[in-house]
């Protein structure tokens, strides 16, 4: 049985103790939960979107979180907060999403609006990313040159953003092959027992630059507009 459910240390245990007699494995979980799960390393993932825009040279950066009541949410939210603080930053300001293309658009132009303007924005999904793009093209700004934004997952589309997103790699292909063979060892009574943690990856493309590049003209600005929009109403239709 693979459970690809969020879940809480105390509702994970209770679930696995339910299956005690079938074989199940979690994909959604902490690292730090005592069953057996395997995820993507959300530390090593936070580290490397922080690494990169403080290697960039941005100190202004906004946090655009997914719903907390979601574990990768909350572990993403954490790593940052982590690294950042290792490198004596504190986030400009700090924005909860429910992981769509809307909820990032929405929350990145509240931002706008109450004249928060940062310099980098950490995004917890690829989704969001893409409406954080559109609000910052709406507003008059540029992506990248204006504000950097750095998204999670590497989601099929994202290299075909305008500009193509920057993010954190997750390789879900490799997730569902390793899945597969962990839980055929479970169900052979092998010891496998415990968590393991995939590896992940900063893809660099054009969404991140140092802060105040001076890049990119009027019209390009509204082509880019105008490419964001009809992708964030395709996202949206389900198209």
């Amino acid at each position: 049985l693979i459970i690809n459910y969020p879940l809480d240390d105390q509702d994970a245990i209770a679930v696995e103790a339910a299956c005690a007699n079938v074989p199940a494995l979690f994909l959604d979980v902490s690292d730090q939960t005592p069953i057996n799960s395997i995820i993507f390393s959300h530390e090593d993932g936070t580290r490397l979107g922080v690494e990169h825009l403080v290697a960039l040279g941005h100190q202004q950066i906004a946090l655009l979180a997914g719903p907390l009541s979601s574990v990768s949410a909350r572990l993403r939210l954490a790593g940052w907060h982590k690294y950042l603080t290792r490198n004596q930053i504190q986030p400009i300001t700090e924005r909860e999403g429910d992981w769509s293309a809307m909820s990032g658009f929405q929350q990145t132009m509240q931002m706008l609006n109450e004249g928060i303007v940062p310099t980098a924005m950490l995004v917890a999904n690829d989704q969001m990313a893409l409406g954080a793009m559109r609000a910052i093209t709406e507003s008059g700004l540029r992506v990248g040159a204006d504000i950097s934004v750095v998204g999670y997952d590497d989601t099929e589309d994202s290299s075909c953003y305008i500009p193509p997103l920057t993010t954190i790699k997750q390789d879900f292909r490799l997730l569902g092959q390793t899945s597969v063979d962990r839980l055929l060892q479970l169900s052979q009574g092998q010891a496998v027992k415990g968590n393991q943690l995939l590896p992940v990856s900063l893809v660099k493309r054009k969404t991140t630059l140092p802060p105040n590049t001076q890049t990119a003209s009027p019209r390009a600005l509204a082509d880019s507009l105008m490419q964001l929009a009809r992708q964030v109403s395709r996202l949206e239709s389900g198209q």
